[in-house]
């Protein structure tokens, strides 16, 4: 993809999500981060029936604030805001994601 063409694809997202109400921090404000760390805590939040939630909250930290959701103290934070307890977010912050685990074993 050209660098006109990715330009021309995220103003059209960007338009997308405005008129439905949601307004993205531009991406050249932005930054890619590893998201492995939100799939874990993700997978954590399905079993207490919170996933979605903390999608909306994951979504809206990243797109909107810009937020560095590789950031694992950021990542807690935002978790808790949703209903996860402390003792659920820590394997995640230990690196014992279940989405590994589940893979080993």
């Amino acid at each position: 993809m050209t660098p006109d063409a990715q330009r021309q694809t995220m103003a059209t997202i960007e338009g997308r999500g405005k008129a439905a109400g949601f307004e993205f921090k531009p991406m050249k404000d932005r930054h890619i981060y590893n998201s492995f760390d939100c799939h874990c805590l993700l997978d954590v939040a399905a079993n207490r029936g919170l996933q979605t939630p903390l999608k909306v909250a994951l979504f809206e930290l990243y797109f909107k604030q810009g937020g560095n959701i590789s950031d694992r103290q950021v990542l807690a934070e935002c978790a808790l805001t949703v209903g996860l307890l402390q003792d659920e977010i820590i394997p995640i912050a230990l690196s014992i994601c279940p989405l590994v685990l589940v893979k080993i074993n």
